[in-house]
């Protein structure tokens, strides 16, 4: 009888080590099911913020090629006046803004590095010129800062600014000593 009494003495303790152990599994159990569905709540939430971040980028780019057109058409009239044959452009890709001009073989030049100074001066120029007349203030004045101009540049930035100088009420330009002596300038 106490052989028998020990054995199930052993044999509970067994089962009480098994019960343990399915209650710590069925405990593992339920935690990693709360963590999965945490997880797939939280892919759930990025993806709609992503879809959220997609759109709104969308909408910005929509809105850029919306406004491009008068820009571009405000920045021809200085490039025109300035001499320059390119066309400018405006581009919204990926959310990503780019400013440039093609020239008549259709390469795009960037503004962001592409152009040199004094490029850069006129493609700035161009840009402002198109925002300040676009913008319509109350009063209307083109600062502009030119020390990169060197040569004819500097001459086609004045013509430039004669072309679209109706639409300001003061046009000033912080340049090199060697500007061109133009009619009209101080």
């Amino acid at each position: 009888l106490k052989a028998a009494a020990a054995a199930a003495l052993t044999e509970i303790a067994e089962l009480d080590t098994k019960i343990k152990a399915c209650g710590d599994a069925a405990a593992r159990k339920r935690a990693m099911a709360a963590l999965v569905a945490e997880i797939e709540r939280a892919d759930a939430l990025r993806a709609a913020w992503a879809a959220a971040a997609d759109a709104l980028r969308e909408l910005r780019d929509a809105d850029v090629k919306r406004r491009a057109g008068p820009l571009e058409e405000r920045m021809r009239v200085f490039l025109r006046g300035a001499g320059r044959t390119e066309e400018p452009y405006v581009r919204c890709e990926a959310g990503v803004t780019d400013f440039g001009w093609r020239t008549a073989g259709g390469a795009e030049v960037s503004l962001d590095g592409a152009l040199s100074g004094g490029e850069s001066v006129l493609m700035l120029t161009a840009l402002a010129t198109a925002v300040v007349g676009l913008r319509a203030p109350a009063l209307r004045v083109l600062l502009i800062e030119a020390a990169e101009l060197h040569g004819e540049d500097a001459g086609s930035l004045l013509a430039g600014c004669e072309a679209v100088a109706d639409g300001f009420d003061a046009i000033l330009v912080a340049g090199p000593a060697s500007l061109p002596a133009r009619a009209g300038w101080v």
